[in-house]
Order: C-alpha cells, then structure tokens, then sequence
C-alpha cells in the first residue's frame, strides 16, 4: 500500500506491504508536499497532487527523474482518478470559478479536454467497467456520465442517480466508492454525536460483513 506521511518532514510517499511485514520504504520526495496520490492500474505510474499551487503530476518511479506535469495551471485541479484501462484521467476544478469535472488523456494529458459535469462536480470515480464516470454535483447529488472511449472519448449527458446530502463529502478527497459490480455506492453517513479523534476499532471485520450482507 502507499500512503501519504511527513514522518521524514514534509509530507511525502511512502509504500509497504499491506501485511506489515517490511519497513515502509520512501516512494516520492519532492519540495511541495504530497496530498494524494494513486498508482495506475498497471502499476506503472504514480500520480499525485501537491498542495500550494494543487496541480496534478505523474512519474514511473525507477524510470523518471522529472515528473510529468499533467495538469498543472493557475487553477486549482485535484481529486485525479484514472479508468480502469489507465487511458483517461478524471479530475477536479475551479478554472470556470466552480467546481467542475474534466477529462484528458492518460499520460499524454495535453492532446485533449472534455468538460464532464454542466452544475458544478467533484469526487469522481470511474465504473469498474469504464463505462461511467460518478461524481457529486452542485447540489449534493450523485451525478453518473456514461462514455464512450472508442474512437476517441465522448461524455453522454449527466444523469442524477439521487441526493448524496445525508453522506459525508469533501472538497479535498472522494469519500465514496462502487461496489465491483458497479450495482451500488460505498458512503459515509454520520450518525448521532461521534468524535472523529477517536478511533473505532472493528475485530472479525468480515465475519461482521457476511453476517449483514449474506450473498
């Protein structure tokens, strides 16, 4: 797993094992901290988003020693996401004064731009099956867009699938996610007084799940 700590000063990128059984090794270093980040589905590129200036770059550890500026403006762009093909990157921003969701080419991100969203957007989330891009529009509401990809990509018009207000959001990080069969969302909703300092440990997490959900 790779995760996001200023344990070295700066917030940087560090990877290990998800089972814990080696040190965490440094991944990314640069001057401007790092505030998320994702791999892409070939494991091959590391994209992430730093804070200040909220650009999104990419870079094939081992091979590069520059990083690629994806998208990188005035404006702020943040909340990237790649397709499950790793052809088309999906992200956020302001540069028509609202939040709105675009996509452009994986990694050749400057031979293209479409406009996603038409009320405002943020959080999106590809499908499983690439052929819907999510996201949470102006009003709260969960938005999807099917596309097409071949010849080239095209969005189809926004559907609203129902109101997400009761369920935590955020205009930094995705707080949902899709289920792998793409049937139903992952989401977050507070209930009662909870204190997020404090951590909620769960022990035989999936004996507790199976018990809920039992197909």
């Amino acid at each position: 797993m790779t995760f996001r700590s200023d344990r070295a000063g700066a917030n940087d990128l560090w990877t290990k094992r998800a089972d814990g059984s080696a040190q965490a090794v440094l991944e990314l270093d640069r001057e401007r901290d790092v505030v998320e980040a994702l791999w892409s589905p070939n494991g091959e590129w590391l994209i992430y988003r730093t804070g200040g200036d909220i650009d999104i770059f990419a870079l094939r550890p081992g091979q590069d020693t520059v990083p690629l500026p994806l998208v990188a403006t005035e404006f702020g762009e943040d909340q990237a996401t790649l397709s499950p093909d790793g052809r088309w990157l999906a992200y956020a921003s302001v540069e028509t004064g609202n939040d709105e969701i675009y996509v452009v080419p994986f990694p050749n991100a400057g031979d293209a731009k479409w406009s996603v969203s038409t009320s405002g957007g943020r959080e999106p989330l590809w499908s499983h099956s690439g052929r819907e891009l999510c996201y949470r529009n102006g009003l709260g509401e969960m938005v999807a867009v099917q596309v097409e990809t071949e010849p080239t990509f095209s969005p189809g018009q926004p559907e609203v699938l129902f109101s997400a207000t009761e369920f935590q959001g955020s205009s930094a990080h995705r707080q949902y996610d899709l289920r792998p069969d793409d049937q139903r969302f992952i989401m977050i909703r507070q209930t009662g007084d909870v204190d997020a300092t404090e951590p909620i440990i769960v022990q035989n997490w999936f004996e507790v799940l199976k018990a809920r959900v039992p197909n």
